[in-house]
Order: structure tokens, then C-alpha cells, then sequence
């Protein structure tokens, strides 16, 4: 509650209000009564489209992100508790690779787990996302946008992930079409991608697309601009 009112009394007291998500505009429309809560979506750097001849040899599932965080502890735990034997049982020899910083001891314990590896601080993130065939983002909590999906897209890859994950995302019907929350499910989407190449190479252009499309850095300034001329008075 006392987040409630701080949040109510900053959005009132402001000519407008930026955050990166429209659930959670709508939640500080309500709070405050007041309109001018705008939506600017985080961006992400796009290089040239990745190549099918990036894959590693393997089947490779990978989840990016700061591994001392405790909403992506929860996500990756539930991935490798919940929904990890299913993919490994459909496809033997699939790896799952997690990748970031810091990784406490509720996921450097995972990696004793069947088909599970733990890469901590590792020095290129990109040529990870890269090697890997299917990427996830299994949050079963926190808020606002997830880079790591956006990251995931700009290295040409599709993202299995849950409807939490999806927050402040523009998602597409190829997107959405990889949307699930229960394991059974998830895992059906990562098996199905790991199968299918052409599958696979086609939602992860079309990831790709999504994100210079929708989460450009020049359009997130170019909404900032427009944000601070209407703010400001002007035109």
C-alpha cells in the first residue's frame, strides 16, 4: 500500500508518466485517475540477421539473464524441474544451456541435473544466443519488459515463453502462437521447434522482424521526443 500511494502521488504530480508496459499502464491509469500514462517499450540492438549455420551441432535450449535475480532463479528452476525431462525424453541429446551473471547456488545446482549446463559471466551473450536453437522465457514472476526476449529475438531465435514474460512486448501472431504457461505445453513448443528446422528458422526471422519493427532504440527515442514536445507545450 505504501507503493500504491507513492506510485498514485508521482503519476498526479507529473504531466505524464513513461513505463514500458501496457499492463502497467493500465494499473497507474487506475491508480491515479489519470490519463497521461504512456507506453514507450524498451528497445534492443539489431545486427544483420543470424545464419541457420550458427547452430551448434546439438539441440541447444537456452535461458539468458541475471541469474542472482530472483524472478529469473524461479523461471529456471521451474524449466529444469518441471519442464526439462519432457524435451530431454523427446529429443536425447538436447542440451539446456543457462548463460548469465552471477549464478547463486538454486541454479549452479541445476547443472547436475541430465542435459543441464550452467555457463556463468559469459563474455559474449550474443554468440550464445546464436549457437542455441530455441530460446525460453519461463517467468513465473516480476515486472516490466524482458530483455532477454528481445535479446533473443535480435539473434535471429525463436522464444518459447510464458504470458508473464509477454508484458510490455508487441506480440505478434507468431509470437503469441509460442505463448504457454502450463509444462506440458511448453515443453510440446520446444520439442516441436527443436524438430522442425524450417519451423524454427521461420518464427525466429520472424522474431527478428518483430523486434526492429516494434523495439527499435530509434523508435522508443522518437516516442520519448513526441512524449517531451506534448509534456513540454509543444507541437
Amino acid at each position: 500500500m505504501r507503493f500504491a500511494r507513492y506510485e498514485r502521488s508521482v503519476v498526479r504530480a507529473l504531466r505524464a508518466t513513461a513505463v514500458v508496459g501496457e499492463d502497467d499502464a493500465t494499473f497507474l491509469r487506475l491508480l491515479s485517475g489519470r490519463p497521461d500514462v504512456h507506453v514507450i517499450p524498451n528497445g534492443v540492438a539489431l545486427g544483420a540477421l543470424p545464419a541457420a549455420t550458427d547452430e551448434s551441432p546439438v539441440p541447444v535450449v537456452v535461458f539468458s539473464g541475471v541469474l542472482g535475480y530472483p524472478p529469473n532463479v524461479a523461471a529456471v528452476r521451474f524449466f529444469a524441474t518441471e519442464v526439462w525431462s519432457m524435451v530431454l525424453q523427446a529429443v536425447p541429446g538436447a542440451r539446456f544451456v543457462i548463460a548469465g551473471r552471477n549464478p547463486g547456488p538454486g541454479v549452479a545446482e541445476l547443472a547436475k541435473r541430465p542435459g543441464i549446463e550452467v555457463h556463468a559471466n559469459v563474455p559474449d551473450m550474443q554468440r550464445t544466443l546464436r549457437e542455441a536453437w530455441v530460446a525460453v522465457a519461463p517467468m513465473r514472476s516480476g515486472a516490466g519488459i524482458k530483455n532477454k526476449v528481445l535479446e533473443a529475438w535480435a539473434a535471429g531465435k525463436p522464444v518459447v515463453m510464458t504470458s508473464l514474460a509477454g508484458n510490455g512486448l508487441r506480440l505478434d501472431m507468431d509470437a503469441r502462437a509460442l505463448v504457454a504457461d502450463e509444462p506440458a505445453a511448453i515443453a510440446a513448443l520446444v520439442v516441436r521447434l527443436l524438430r522442425d528446422e524450417e519451423e524454427r528458422c521461420r518464427l525466429g526471422a520472424a522474431g527478428y522482424a518483430l523486434a526492429a519493427r516494434e523495439h527499435s532504440w530509434g523508435d522508443a527515442a522518437r516516442r520519448l521526443s513526441r512524449l517531451l514536445a506534448m509534456a513540454g507545450g509543444g507541437p
